[in-house]
This record gives C-alpha cells, sequence and structure tokens, in this order.
C-alpha cells in the first residue's frame, strides 16, 4: 500500500473513507441508514465547497469555474426557492447540489495524481467487497436461526431498501470490472481474485435483490458502449456477461438448490418484475406540476410537498428535475450532463482504457437508472455519483476554459452561491440533524402512516 504525502489529499481521502463507510457500520445509533449517510454526505460536499473557497482565494485560475450554462441553472433554481411554498426546505435541496457540484469540481483537480486516484477505487474496491461479505454472512446465518428462513430481503445490512443499494451496485460493478484488467504495480492493489470473487457476490445479489432497474442500466450501458465503440472493448463487455450468468447461476444455487436440500423456508422474492410499481401515478403527479409551474417548477425538493400515497419524489430523475426547478433549468442540466458524456465517449473511442471506458459505463448505467429510480433522491448514491463524476473530469480533462476574466466572473458568482449553501448546510447539520429522532417519532405518533424518504427518513414536507 502506498502512502500520501500530500495532506490536501489525505484530508480529502478522510471524508471520502468517512462517508464511503456508512453503507457498513452503523456509526450514528440513533438514526437510520438513510439519516446517517444524508449527513455524511453533507458533511462531505460542505468540506469539498469549503476547500473549493479556498483554492479559488489561494489559488486564482488553478480550479475551475462551472460554465455559464450550469451558473445560470442554479440561479434559476435560487429563484426557485425563493418563490417555492416552504423556502426553508427548497434551499435545503438547492444547497445539496450546489455543494455536490462543488465536490465535482474539486475531485476533478485533487484526482489528477494517479495515487490519488487509486485511493477513491480502494475505497469502492472494499466497500464493495465488506457490503458481500455482510449479505453472506447473514445468509449462513439464516441456516442457524430458529426460523430457518432463506429471504435475501433481511440480508442487506446498510441500506433501508434493496432500491438503495442497487443505485450503488450499478455504479459499483462496472468499475470492478475495470479495475479486474488492471496491470502492473496496481495489480498488487486491486488484486485481480479478490475483484473476481466481488463481481460473483455482487451479481448474485443483484438478482437475489431482484434488482430489474440495475439489469435494464447495465444491459443499456453495454448495449450503447458496444454500438458506440464497436469490437474495441470486447473483453470488458464479454467479462460483464459472464459474470451476470454466473451470478445468475450462483443465486439459484444459494437460494434455491440449498435451501430446498436443507429442507429450509423460503421466502424470496419472485424475480424481476416487469411493471411501473405505480410510478405511473408519480410521474402523471410531476407532470401536473410541470403544466401548472414549467418556468420554474414547484420549488426544489416540492414534489414532497404534495401528499400522496406512494413516494415523496417521482422516481424519474427528469420528471423530478422538470417539476421542482422548472423546464429552462432542467434544459440547461441536461445540455451540460450529454456534453459531459459526449466528451466521455470521445474519449474512450480514442483510447484503449478499459478502467475509463468502465467508469463511461457506470455514469452511464446511472442516468438510465435514474430514469425509473430515486438516484436522484437517496444520498449514497448522489454521493457516489458525484465522486465518480469527478473521478472522470480528472481523468478525461475539463472542458476548454474561456477568458481569464470570464473564468473570474464566474468563480466569483460561483463562490457567493457556494457561501450560501455552506450557510444552509452547516443550519442542516446544527440545528435540524440532532431532532431527526424526535421528529420521526413524533410523525409516525400523529400520522399513523409510512413515510416514503426524500431529503430525511421522513419526506413529506407539511408534516
Amino acid at each position: 500500500m502506498f502512502f500520501l504525502k500530500d495532506k490536501e489529499m489525505l484530508i480529502t481521502a478522510f471524508f471520502l473513507f468517512v462517508f464511503s463507510s456508512t453503507s457498513v457500520s452503523y456509526w450514528l445509533l440513533d438514526y437510520s441508514w438513510l439519516e446517517q449517510q444524508r449527513i455524511t454526505q453533507l458533511l462531505l460536499v460542505t468540506a469539498a465547497s469549503a476547500a473549493l473557497l479556498l483554492g479559488y482565494i489561494r489559488y486564482p485560475g488553478v480550479f475551475p469555474a462551472p460554465s455559464n450554462i450550469v451558473l445560470l441553472a442554479f440561479i434559476l433554481g435560487l429563484n426557485s426557492a425563493l418563490l417555492s411554498q416552504y423556502p426553508q426546505w427548497a434551499f435545503k435541496e438547492w444547497a445539496k447540489y450546489a455543494a455536490s457540484l462543488a465536490l465535482m469540481i474539486y475531485l476533478g483537480h485533487v484526482l489528477r495524481q494517479m495515487a490519488a486516484q487509486q485511493v477513491v477505487l480502494f475505497l469502492l474496491l472494499t466497500t464493495s467487497v465488506l457490503l458481500a461479505v455482510q449479505f453472506f454472512a447473514f445468509y449462513l446465518a439464516s441456516f442457524f436461526t430458529g426460523t430457518r428462513d432463506v429471504n435475501p430481503y433481511l440480508m442487506y445490512p446498510g441500506f433501508d431498501n434493496p432500491r438503495f443499494y442497487g443505485q450503488f451496485q450499478i455504479m459499483l460493478i462496472p468499475i470492478l470490472h475495470g479495475l479486474s484488467f488492471q496491470q502492473g504495480w496496481h495489480k498488487k492493489l486491486f488484486n485481480q481474485n479478490i475483484i473476481y470473487l466481488a463481481l460473483l457476490l455482487q451479481w448474485c445479489i443483484v438478482w437475489a435483490l431482484a434488482g430489474r432497474g440495475v439489469v435494464l442500466g447495465l444491459c443499456t450501458a453495454c448495449a450503447i458502449t458496444l454500438l458506440a465503440t464497436g469490437a474495441r472493448y470486447k473483453a470488458l463487455l464479454l467479462q460483464v456477461l459472464v459474470f451476470t450468468v454466473a451470478g445468475a447461476a450462483l443465486y439459484f444455487v444459494l437460494f434455491f438448490c440449498i435451501p430446498e436440500w436443507a429442507g429450509l423456508a423460503r421466502d424470496v422474492p419472485s424475480g424481476l418484475r416487469f411493471g411501473l410499481s405505480k410510478r405511473d401515478v408519480l410521474w402523471q403527479g410531476a407532470w401536473e406540476m410541470i403544466q401548472t409551474h414549467p418556468l420554474l417548477g414547484v420549488g426544489p425538493l416540492h414534489y414532497s410537498a404534495v401528499w400522496n400515497h406512494i413516494g415523496a419524489h417521482p422516481h424519474q430523475a427528469t420528471l423530478q428535475f422538470l417539476a421542482e426547478w422548472g423546464i429552462p433549468a432542467t434544459l440547461l442540466f441536461m445540455f451540460s450532463i450529454m456534453a459531459g458524456m459526449l466528451r466521455g465517449m470521445n474519449r474512450i473511442r480514442n483510447n484503449t482504457n478499459l478502467l475509463d471506458a468502465a467508469l463511461w459505463m457506470a455514469l452511464l448505467a446511472s442516468l438510465t437508472l435514474a430514469q425509473v429510480d430515486g438516484v436522484f433522491a437517496m444520498p449514497y448514491s448522489e454521493g457516489w455519483l458525484a465522486i465518480l463524476v469527478g473521478l472522470a473530469l480528472a481523468r478525461w480533462g475539463s472542458p476548454a476554459s474561456t477568458t481569464a476574466i470570464a473564468c473570474s466572473i464566474r468563480r466569483g458568482i460561483f463562490s457567493i452561491l457556494l457561501l450560501l449553501s455552506i450557510a444552509v448546510i452547516v443550519r442542516i447539520l446544527i440545528v435540524d440533524a440532532p431532532l431527526l429522532h424526535e421528529t420521526s417519532i413524533k410523525f409516525y405518533e400523529e400520522h399513523n402512516i409510512g413515510s416514503p424518504p426524500r431529503f430525511w427518513d421522513q419526506g413529506w414536507i407539511p408534516m
């Protein structure tokens, strides 16, 4: 293992470690897994925002500024928050995204060194191994419990819902496939046999938890990669296919054959479902908001200000932003995302680095899953997606900059926005977070209904 002398990267690695560990360790006992992950996500993005602001002051011209398009989108979002029904909640969502953008930009700079990139990738691998070990420890324990019941939905500690685990897996699995092809000294750090085992177990878990969105996202990413690059990444795509089948076979053996042989009860999910699971109702609600508030939306986070009996977010990222931030801001965000993905596609077309291809596939798969799930609502998926975008910026380079004066103006505007976002998040951590447990208990006592999560575990703003 290597040692990084760079103090800046050591501090960054600490915050990344704390955030990544919240899926394998229960640090905050009075909080749910989601709330623990939200708190550490806010700590991570706030630290990155402060570091970026300090970098703008101490090293002018070193750290890039967001494009005019992205800045305009956030200014529109700020106006949407000001005009919303519950501005104090809208600012929380707006500040979270502004600080997440700061995290992407900051990591895009500090991860330029290969050794720094290895830190992030090693954290990803370690987390994947620990999650797989936990899952199969619970599997083995099911043979010795009084109920003797093999139910995979009881075997995934670290997440409040199997879909939240899947949102992380869809980023994790392509990266693991890319890491398995590493050569040279990286092979000692990323042991190929350990990666193969982690991949096999993670693919088994995908099938065990009936992750239909994960399968859809990964299949889409593989298909588009094949169409965009031809046979350039044949080895990577074949490996994905092999482990997909191998994981399904292991799932069948562990959850059907062995329990049948051992005489255990089996409470296994019926498999991949193909219906919308009432998402059409959620989407219709978002569409009505878009029609009534097309320019600025109902306000960030404000889909959860209108009660429905299914969910506090529409489980569709595009509709979520259209309804909450408005059509202009959403189109600006979409243009920036598409430009970034096209930049990544050009990168993997012009070289044969399998890790770059895997990173591009992970981002594309996540964006695909976001069209049917809450990738842009859950803290762990939001945090890791921002980290991987930062890694992509570091590996692929930032877009060409404009004049020094224009960059200076953009940095000034973004600095003001970041100061506001830091103030909002610090208030959340000091005022709101300590009262979450009491607030949740009070909610259940008063309303006696389920609470689909959004920002916190209790997802309804009016309640």
